[in-house]
């Protein structure tokens, strides 16, 4: 077996948001991965807005920097970079196609792609995988389509090279957070909600028999709490952050099983939690959207009975830490709901590419790991050739 950490062309994960670049890439002890090496630098307010490249150079300058940190520390080495694509300009859908060869079945799936993206195909760099489920239908093929328009792609790969990498692979947020995730094979997982709350928006993830059904995205982020945190109880960023993770909005007792008197009649608490109802509130209502949807939708899928139940939810991401949050979502959506880093923190060897799960991770981490575990991939792929 070639041993990929040990040849010139050593890959890692770059992700990109609205307030952050993080890259990272993973250590070897002995036969297996050994832990997560990261690093972030913040990007100033406007570099990147919703998802689009507005100040390239000052991108390019913060991803120059986010390597050079790491690269003092002789840790993460390499050119060759996997990186992430905004989830909300991404389009994604589950369709059926005839069982096919591969090579008809590619141009099949570009004719049928123009009944489902919102795009001329022209416009767009198109994608789609085979979900194999057993038991696997006999007359036709369950592909995920997924696309994303040029003008994204070509900006962000602008960017990297400009800062001297070379990109490997691009992929949508929710299918690193997805990798994260699974790589653990979490207990029972069936149907689950996937939560990811990201830096500047969240990914609400339906994953099912083996695949991603559907995403959404909606603006409620990690940077809202901590705004609504600075705005209504006038501290430090520093400071909102400490009350982010330490009170959150646990005062108001959303625990289920939680004594009596857990609920604490705390002023900062109940201050946090009044400013935050506006987002909490409509937080809640697209995901129960997403759950009904998916509810209506699930008939197809294979192995799953059509039941369209969602089994839990995992949270996590950056604002996954807001201190009470997971109670407030399980008992709103009558779900259980699960702490990411616990599923992640599940230590497992695949079989197949004896890739051990991440067995440490920070909230924050969720996106760039899964990069970094495509990397490992894509760095094979090099050396095939």
């Amino acid at each position: 077996m070639l041993d990929f950490f040990d040849l010139k062309y050593k890959a890692f994960g770059l992700e990109i948001t609205d307030s952050q670049v993080r890259v990272a890439q993973f250590k070897r002890g002995g036969n297996k991965l050994d832990g997560l090496v990261t690093r972030h630098v913040p990007l100033a307010s406007g570099v990147v807005k919703d998802g689009e490249i507005k100040n390239s150079n000052a991108l390019v300058l913060a991803i120059k920097r986010a390597v050079a940190t790491v690269k003092d520390e002789k840790k993460i080495f390499g050119k060759y970079v996997v990186a992430s694509l905004p989830e909300n300009k991404a389009f994604s859908e589950i369709i059926q196609m005839p069982r096919l060869s591969l090579r008809d079945l590619r141009s099949a799936v570009i004719f049928e792609a123009e009944n489902y993206i919102p795009l001329p195909i022209e416009k767009v760099y198109l994608d789609f995988e085979i979900i194999e489920n057993p038991p696997a239908p006999a007359d036709h093929f369950d592909i995920l389509l997924v696309a994303m328009p040029r003008t994204v792609v070509d900006s962000y790969a602008n960017a990297i090279k400009a800062a001297g990498l070379n990109p490997l692979a691009f992929e949508p947020e929710s299918q690193a957070v997805i990798r994260t995730i699974m790589s653990a094979k979490p207990a029972g997982s069936g149907s689950l909600m996937i939560t990811q709350i990201g830096d500047s928006r969240s990914n609400l993830i339906i994953y099912a028999a083996g695949s991603p059904r559907f995403t959404f995205s909606i603006p409620i982020s990690n940077r809202y709490f901590l705004d609504t945190i600075v705005k209504f109880l006038k501290v430090s960023q520093e400071k909102a952050e400490n009350l982010k993770t330490t009170l959150g909005i646990l005062t108001q007792g959303f625990d289920r099983g939680a004594p009596a008197d857990a609920k604490k009649d705390n002023d900062q608490g109940k201050k946090i939690f009044e400013a935050m109802v506006p987002g909490l509130v409509d937080f809640v209502q697209q995901a129960a959207k997403c759950l009904e949807y998916y509810k209506d939708h699930a008939a197809h899928e294979h192995g799953l009975g059509g039941e369209g139940r969602i089994g839990k939810v995992i949270l996590c991401g950056s604002g996954a830490d807001l201190k009470g949050l997971d109670g407030f979502i399980s008992l709103k959506l009558n779900v259980p709901v699960i702490d990411g880093r616990q599923v992640v923190a599940v230590s497992d060897t695949s079989q197949k590419n004896g890739i051990g799960a991440i067995n440490k991770y920070s909230g924050d981490s969720v996106v760039v790991a899964g990069l970094a575990l495509r990397a490992i991939t894509e760095s094979g792929r090099i050396m095939a050739f």
